[in-house]
């Protein structure tokens, strides 16, 4: 079951359906896809409760704006995209509720490139090959494979428990940080043997983000890399590849990338930095620093531990019941609290 949730008034530059990807269809040609930036798609269900996996919004450097057509309970991670509810400003990484015919007006970033809606239960489309993701390159997924578009409906999903947050926000120490710098660990690639030149340019230089980035690949502008002319293999193209074209000029491939291709590949981005890599944004810098495969595993081990043992901080529904009870019996007549968009207000009623 689900229900109409939000009208778009305006589509934002690139607003997309996405949830984790649909992996294990590389073989048949179709890409990955799903968020740019995984880990702000799982802390936004995390403060709904719920499942990882679960679709939102992603949204691209300038985002849509949105009308609630009912009540609400929402999330907000990943770049600060300068939310407002109603002209009321709202920060990241915060849970919320909005009411029908709120207004929610995303702006342009500031740092990063990609910001993140998440709705209680879930964006609900029609799965493809297991996702709801849109692979927009495959025209798959999402609202008919495409962006949204004004006017577009979004629904959303019945919750498995009808618990709604009063004020909901993560642990700072959780949350990364947005810059216009980033340096990403890399560890060796399939051709490293042959392309050890062209990595050891890579590690000394300072790269650009060029603004022909796009989901498919981040292009790096920069000294051009070392390449032999030579007959490259067809091979797998694996998430995070450092690709190097025959014009030298480094791509970072990443969530709609091809599913085989035969440039080279020095490097791969370790995946404890694919969330930073799908947050570069054009004009950033950005530098890179080898490790060993085996630190890599351990540096993905040690913040998935830190993402699984994470809880939201904050009230529920339950917390207001709890709260109701104690006023009841205490000689407290009126009690109103505000947080950010949402409102609790309680009266005792009259005796008369």
């Amino acid at each position: 079951m689900s229900r109409d949730a939000l009208l778009v008034r305006r589509a934002g530059l690139q607003t997309t359906v996405q949830d984790l990807g649909r992996p294990g269809y590389g073989r048949f040609g179709v890409p990955l896809s799903g968020a740019m930036d995984t880990e702000s798609l799982r802390l936004g269900n995390m403060l709904l409760d719920n499942p990882a996996h679960a679709a939102g919004l992603e949204m691209t450097l300038v985002g849509p704006e949105l009308e609630a057509l009912g009540s609400l309970d929402c999330a907000y991670t990943g770049a600060d995209m300068n939310l407002t509810v109603n002209g009321r400003r709202l920060q990241p990484y915060r849970a919320f509720a909005v009411r029908e015919g709120d207004v929610l007006r995303f702006g342009a970033v500031r740092t990063g490139a990609r910001a993140y809606l998440c709705l209680r239960g879930g964006v609900d489309v029609e799965p493809v090959l297991g996702s709801r993701s849109t692979a927009v390159t495959a025209r798959i997924g999402g609202f008919e494979g495409r962006p949204l578009l004004g006017g577009d409906i979004i629904r959303a999903l019945e919750p498995a428990s009808s618990t709604t947050p009063l004020v909901r926000g993560l642990p700072q120490s959780l949350l990364r940080r947005h810059g216009r710098e980033t340096t990403l660990r890399i560890v060796e690639g399939p051709q490293v043997a042959e392309m050890h030149e062209a990595l050891e340019h890579l590690l000394a230089a300072d790269w650009t983000v060029n603004g022909r980035s796009n989901r498919v690949g981040v292009r790096l502008d920069g000294p051009r890399l070392p390449v032999r002319p030579q007959a490259w293999r067809t091979e797998g193209v694996p998430i995070g590849a450092v690709q190097v074209p025959a014009d030298g000029a480094p791509i970072l491939l990443l969530a709609d990338r091809q599913t085989t291709g035969g440039y080279p590949k020095p490097a791969v981005i370790a995946a404890v930095d694919l969330p930073a890599a799908g947050q570069l944004q054009p004009g950033d810098r950005v530098a890179f620093r080898m490790v060993a495969i085996e630190e890599a595993v351990e540096l993905l081990r040690e913040r998935e531990s830190i993402l699984s043992s994470a809880r939201p901080e904050g009230r529920s529904a339950g917390a207001i019941e709890s709260t109701i009870s104690a006023l009841e019996t205490s000689t407290v007549t009126e009690l109103e609290v505000q947080r950010g968009s949402l409102a609790f207000k309680w009266t005792r009623p009259s005796t008369e």
